[in-house]
């Protein structure tokens, strides 16, 4: 999953970056195989805003939470020095890139250019994460097992019950 928000996140920034800043909600993402696009319906934004919106919406589809709550970034207007949200766990290395683009101040906002070089960055992080909990074809034996030696590089820690029999 957390390549997926790196991905969303890349090829929507590298979008807008291509045509115009818009402002994105989740419902405005349309996933087509293996891409993330937009729909037809955008409204055309300032670059730092379209930055914002693009992290609280990456916020929102990984914790299904609204930054800020129901107020957004006028509660953040209002309150510059509140605290910025931190993604879970199995998404924290997405946190800095986030924070970087929900700086209140515009004009410390990252761009749409850095934050494309950051989530290609990202991604390939990911990536790598990814292929390393992925149990290698060498890991079952011919009758289709796992071998149980290998179960901890197989999956995330938290989805192992080392009492449970293969």
């Amino acid at each position: 999953m957390e390549s997926a928000l790196w991905k969303l996140l890349l090829q929507i920034a590298e979008f807008m970056n291509n045509h115009r800043p818009y402002i994105v909600e989740p419902a405005d993402i349309i996933i087509q195989q293996d891409n993330f696009m937009l729909d037809d319906n955008l409204t055309e934004s300032s670059e730092p805003d379209a930055v914002w919106n693009l992290a609280a919406t990456i916020c929102f589809i990984s914790s299904g939470h609204t930054v800020f709550g129901q107020y957004g970034r006028d509660y953040q207007k209002r309150n510059p020095k509140a605290k910025l949200p931190v993604l879970q766990k199995e998404h924290a290395a997405l946190t800095p890139i986030i924070h970087k683009c929900l700086v209140a101040d515009e004009e410390k906002r990252i761009s749409l250019a850095e934050l494309i070089t950051l989530a290609k960055k990202g991604l390939d992080d990911a990536l790598k994460r990814e292929k390393i909990r992925q149990p290698a074809s060498e890991n079952y034996n011919s009758d289709n097992n796992l071998n149980l030696s290998d179960i901890h590089s197989a999956w995330p820690e938290e989805m192992i019950d080392i009492n449970c029999s293969v």
